[in-house]
C-alpha cells in the first residue's frame, strides 16, 4: 500500500502514467489521501516566475535570486543562484518528462525500487523547478510532491490519532567530532574518511529501519545530513511503541560496538496543523518550550523537538540501565576488567578496549605476524573495517544497500540493514544503487540496470582525495604539506568552518512569513545547505588549485573540516567563504573559521582540536564597535562572529580581504627585493612593544619608516609612507600607478588594531616567500 501510494503521488501530474500502473480504485482512494495532505503542504500564493532561493530572503525579504532551472548535481552552475527568474535557457520540466518516459517504458515488479528511483530523478530534475501558483515563490515541484506523499502516508496510515496525527521525529548522533578524530597515527586520512563515512552510513542504516518499522517511505525524511535528521511520522500507538523499541536496541547496540563513544539521541513531539488554515501555517502540540511558552509556528516546533531530543544527551543509556540492571555495573566497572588478560588479548590503540592479539586484527598487516613482537599494534575489527572503508571510498562511486547480508557488506549497529561501496568497474546486479555525488551527466534511467535495481543518490563531502602519483594512494599528510620546489616552509593546515547562528534560522527567528513555516520549506533549506556543504565543495576541491594539496576530511550539515599544504589550506577557507557569500547572497548568513598550522609529523587529532579551538575564537570575535558599546553599556553583546582566526589572530572577512591584498604587495615587494626581511621584522618589533603595554611603540614605527622613506625606489618609498600614517591614524592608503590598497578602522585602539593586521599581512607574506635560498639583494633594514 505504502509503495504505491507513494508512486501515485510522484507520478499524479505526470502526463506519462502507464494506463495499468493503477487500478481505478486505487486512484480514487489515493485522490481523496493527496488532496487531503495538499492542505498541510503550502499556504499563500505565489506571483513568481521562477524558484525563489531560500537562503537569498532570510531577514531580508525584499531580496531576489533565484536558482538556476538546471538538474541538480555538484557543479557550481547547477546551485548556485541567478539575478533573474528570465534567465532560464531549458525547460527543465520537459527534461524530467523525457527522463521519466524512460524509466515507464519497461514494466517493473517492485513498485517501491520504481517510486524511490523516480524520487531520485524528481530531485535531480525539479530540485531547482518552481512548483506553481500555489504557496510561496521558494516552494519547488520536488519539495511539494514530496511533502504531499508524507502527509498522505501518514494520513492513510490506520489507527492514526485524530487529535494529533503527526509525529515529528528527530535523531542526533552525539560524539561524532571525537569518534571521527580519534585514530592511530598509521593510515591516518584513510582512518578519518572511513570513519566519516561510517558515520554517514551509520544515520542511513537507522532512518531505513524507522521507514521499515512504521511503514513509510523515503519522502518522510525531512533532512539527514552531519549525523542529525528528522523525520514526519504518523501518530499511532504502534508507531509510538516501535520507535520506542528501535530506540532501545540502537542504545544497546550503539554502546556494545561504541563503548560510549557514541550516542544516537531520538525522541518526537505529537502535533497537528488546523487545515482551516488560510495564512497562517501554526502547530497544535500539548507539549511547551523550555522557557515555558507554546510553541505556534513550524520554528517553534523544530525548536521543541531539537531541544527535547537534545535534553536526552544528559541521561545517555538511561534506557539501557533499565533494560538491565548488569549493564549499570558494566557501564561503570571499565571496558578492560576480565576480558583483557594481558597474554592473548591487547588493549586497542584507538579505543582502549580489549582486542584478540591477531593478525587480522594488526592495524598493519603488511609484514609477517609475530605475535610476541613489542611493536604490533592492534585494533579492534569496526577499526579496521573503517579503514578499509576510507581505502575502498578512493574508488567509489556508488554505494549499496539491502536487508540481505552479502560479502564486504558494512552493518552499522547489527540493525540489518547492510551497505558495500562500490566502483564503476563492480556495479552489476545490485538491487539498489545510491550514486556518490552525482555529476550533471548522470543517467538515472541507464543505471537501472533494465528496471532490476532502485538508483538513489546522495551527496558526500570529500570522497575524493589528493593522490601520490607514484604510489596511486591517497597522500599522506607529509606528502600534503611538502612545499613546491624551491621553497622550504613545510608546514600542514588544518580547517575548521561553520554557519553562524544556524539555529536561529530553523527555529524561525529570522526566516520572517507564515508562509514560510511549513514543512516543505524547512526541507528544501535543509536541502540548500546540505547540497553546498557535502555537495559543491566537492567540486572546489577538486579545482586544479587544491586538488593535489587539499583534502576534505568532512563536510556535512553546515560545517567543513580539511586538511591540507598550509597556504592552500588559507587560500581554501578564503575560497569557501567567498563562494558562500555567492551562493547565499544573503548578508545575513555568515560562515566563520578557524585554521591551525603545524608540523605535518604532529598528532593530527590535537591538530584538528586546535583547528577548532580556533574557529571558536572566530565565533566570539567582536569588533572595536561591539567592543566599546560592551565597554559603555557594562553589557557582552552578542558576538559578531563572520570572521576568521589564524596565527594568533581573529578578522572579519573584511579585514582578511585588506590582510589578503596587503599580504600579496608585501610577498611581491620581498620577491623583487625592494624590501627586505628586516623590514617585516621591525613590524613584529613594535607589535610586541604594544602587546606588552609599552605606548613608544607608535613614536618608534614612525621615525622609523620616516627614516627609511628617504629612498630612491617610489613604490618602497609610497609603502612606508603609508605603513607610517596607517599607524598614527588608523587609516591605510596605498597608491602607486594604477596600484592601491586602502582600508580604514575606527573605534577605541584602532591603530593597536591596524598594527595587528599589518603583522598578520607580513607574517604571512613572510611564509610564502621562505625559499632554500632567499634573495638578499636590494634589500632595506
Amino acid at each position: 500500500m505504502k509503495d504505491t501510494l507513494l508512486l501515485y503521488s510522484l507520478l499524479k501530474e505526470s502526463d506519462s502514467i502507464p494506463e495499468n500502473l493503477f487500478t481505478e480504485i486505487e486512484c480514487s482512494t489515493f485522490d481523496t489521501a493527496l488532496s487531503d495532505a495538499e492542505r498541510y503542504v503550502y499556504i499563500g500564493t505565489n506571483n513568481e516566475n521562477g524558484l525563489v532561493s531560500l537562503l537569498s530572503i532570510i531577514g531580508n525579504p525584499n531580496s531576489r535570486y533565484y536558482a538556476p532551472q538546471k538538474k541538480w548535481s555538484i557543479e557550481q552552475e547547477n546551485g548556485f543562484p541567478v539575478s533573474e527568474e528570465n534567465n532560464y535557457t531549458t525547460d527543465l520540466y520537459e527534461e524530467y518528462e523525457t527522463e521519466l518516459g524512460k524509466l515507464l517504458n519497461n514494466n517493473w515488479e517492485n513498485k517501491l525500487a520504481l517510486a524511490n528511483t523516480i524520487f531520485a530523478l524528481q530531485k535531480q530534475h525539479l530540485s531547482n523547478y518552481l512548483h506553481g501558483s500555489k504557496g510561496t515563490g521558494s516552494l519547488s515541484r520536488f519539495e511539494f510532491l514530496k511533502s504531499r506523499a508524507a502527509f498522505a502516508q501518514c494520513l492513510q496510515t490506520p489507527n492514526i490519532d485524530t487529535n494529533s496525527p503527526f509525529l515529528i521525529f528527530c535523531g542526533d548522533v552525539s560524539g561524532i567530532q571525537e569518534f571521527i578524530y580519534n585514530i592511530y597515527s598509521r593510515k591516518a586520512a584513510k582512518s578519518i574518511k572511513g570513519r566519516s563515512f561510517y558515520l554517514q552510513l551509520l544515520v542511513d542504516t537507522i532512518t531505513k529501519r524507522i521507514i521499515n518499522e512504521t511503514q513509510t517511505t523515503i519522502a518522510n525524511i525531512i533532512y539527514s545530513s552531519g549525523g542529525k535528521f528528522f523525520m514526519l511520522l504518523p501518530n499511532t500507538n504502534e508507531v509510538q511503541q516501535q520507535l520506542r523499541n528501535l530506540e532501545l536496541e540502537i542504545t544497546t547496540e550503539i554502546y556494545n560496538q561504541h563503548q560510549g563513544s557514541l550516542y544516537v539521541c531520538m525522541d518526537f513531539v505529537k502535533f497537528n496543523v488546523p487545515i482551516n488554515q488560510t495564512d497562517s501555517y501554526q502547530i497544535r502540540t500539548d507539549e511547551r518550550l523550555l522557557n515555558g511558552d507554546t510553541p505556534n509556528g513550524l520554528g517553534d516546533l523544530w525548536r521543541l523537538i531539537s531541544e527535547k531530543t537534545s535534553l536526552k544527551k544528559r541521561d545517555k543509556f538511561r534506557t539501557l540501565f533499565l533494560k538491565d540492571q548488569s549493564n549499570f555495573e558494566r557501564f561503570f566497572k571499565g571496558h578492560l576488567n576480565e576480558d583483557y588478560d594481558g597474554e592473548n588479548t591487547a588493549v586497542c590503540a584507538v579505543t582502549g578496549l580489549p582486542v584478540a592479539k591477531e593478525y587480522s586484527n594488526l592495524i598493519d598487516r603488511s609484514k609477517t605476524f609475530n605475535p610476541n613482537d613489542e611493536n604490533n599494534v592492534f585494533v579492534r575489527p569496526e577499526v579496521n573495517q573503517q579503514v578499509e572503508i576510507g581505502e575502498a571510498l578512493k574508488d567509489a562511486d556508488y554505494y549499496v544497500s539491502s536487508s540481505r547480508s552479502f560479502n564486504g557488506a558494512i552493518e552499522p549497529l547489527q540493525l540489518g540493514i547492510h551497505h558495500r561501496l562500490l566502483s564503476s568497474t563492480e556495479l552489476q546486479h545490485s538491487t539498489a544503487v545510491e550514486v556518490i555525488n552525482p555529476t550533471n551527466d548522470m543517467d538515472i534511467a541507464q543505471l537501472t540496470n533494465n528496471n532490476r535495481r532502485s538508483v538513489g543518490f546522495t551527496f558526500y563531502g570529500g570522497n575524493k582525495q589528493a593522490i601520490n602519483p607514484k604510489t596511486k594512494e591517497w597522500k599522506t599528510f607529509e606528502e600534503l604539506a611538502e612545499p613546491d620546489e624551491g621553497k622550504s616552509f613545510n608546514k600542514l593546515g588544518i580547517l575548521r568552518m561553520d554557519v553562524d547562528n544556524l539555529n536561529t534560522i530553523f527555529t524561525g527567528e529570522r526566516l520572517s512569513g507564515n508562509e514560510y513555516q511549513t514543512f516543505a520549506t524547512y526541507s528544501y533549506l535543509s536541502a540548500q545547505f546540505d547540497w553546498f556543504f557535502s555537495g559543491y565543495l566537492n567540486t572546489l576541491r577538486n579545482n586544479p588549485n587544491f586538488a593535489n594539496y587539499v583534502n576534505i576530511l568532512y563536510a556535512g550539515g553546515d560545517d567543513v573540516c580539511a586538511v591540507g599544504r598550509w597556504d592552500k589550506i588559507i587560500e581554501f577557507a578564503k575560497q569557501i567563504q567567498s563562494d558562500f557569500a555567492v551562493y547565499v547572497q544573503n548578508k545575513e548568513i555568515t560562515i566563520s573559521a578557524g585554521i591551525s598550522i603545524v608540523n605535518p609529523k604532529f598528532p593530527i587529532s590535537k591538530a584538528i582540536d586546535m583547528a577548532k579551538k580556533a574557529l571558536d575564537k572566530a565565533k566570539d570575535y567582536r569588533s572595536l564597535l561591539t567592543q566599546s558599546l560592551e565597554k559603555r553599556d557594562n553589557v557582552k553583546k552578542d558576538a559578531d562572529k563572520n570572521a576568521i582566526h589564524l596565527l594568533d589572530l581573529t578578522v572579519n572577512w573584511e579585514e582578511f580581504a585588506f590582510v589578503w591584498q596587503l599580504k600579496e604587495l608585501f610577498y611581491e615587494m620581498l620577491q623583487e627585493g625592494s624590501i627586505s626581511k628586516g623590514l617585516v621584522y621591525k613590524l613584529f618589533v613594535f607589535q610586541q612593544l604594544k602587546n606588552d603595554g609599552l605606548l613608544d611603540w607608535c613614536w618608534q614605527s614612525a621615525y622609523t619608516f620616516a627614516k627609511l622613506q628617504n629612498t630612491k625606489n617610489p613604490r618602497q618609498s609610497a609603502l612606508l609612507k603609508s605603513l607610517k600614517e596607517s599607524l598614527m591614524t588608523s587609516n591605510f592608503d596605498f597608491t602607486f600607478n594604477t596600484q592601491k590598497l586602502a582600508h580604514e578602522i575606527k573605534g577605541n585602539k584602532a591603530q593597536e588594531r591596524m598594527l595587528d593586521l599589518i603583522c598578520l599581512s607580513a607574517k604571512l607574506a613572510d611564509y610564502y616567500s621562505r625559499s632554500k635560498k632567499n634573495k638578499t639583494h636590494g634589500r632595506i633594514s
